[in-house]
C-alpha cells in the first residue's frame, strides 16, 4: 500500500491500544512516534515507526519499541511489535 495509507493504518492500530498516545511531529515528519504507559506503574515506552516507500504504491516499515525506565522489559516491547504487526495484517 502507499506510504500515507500505511502510516494511517499503523496510527489506527497504535491508538487502539490502551494508554497509547501519538507524540506530535513537524508537518514534514517522516517518523511516527508513540508513547505507551505500563498499566501498573505508568512507565513510558516509546515506539518509533518509519514508513519507507518501496516502489509505486508500495511501502514497508521499520519499528523500534523501547522502555525509557529500568533495565529490562520482560519481553513487553517485542510483544508489542508482534501485536501491532499482526493487527496490521488483519486490518481491512
Amino acid at each position: 500500500m502507499p506510504p500515507a495509507a500505511l502510516a494511517a493504518r499503523l496510527t489506527q492500530v497504535a491508538l487502539a491500544e490502551p494508554r497509547t498516545h501519538a507524540l506530535p511531529c513537524q508537518p514534514s515528519c517522516e517518523l511516527l512516534r508513540f508513547v505507551q504507559y505500563s498499566r501498573l506503574m505508568r512507565f513510558p515506552d516509546t515506539i518509533d515507526v518509519e514508513i519507507l516507500p518501496t516502489g509505486t504504491g508500495r511501502s514497508t516499515l521499520a519499528i523500534y519499541s523501547r522502555s525509557l525506565v529500568g533495565h529490562g522489559d520482560v519481553g513487553v516491547n517485542r510483544a508489542r511489535i508482534d501485536r501491532w504487526l499482526a493487527a496490521l495484517d488483519e486490518a481491512p
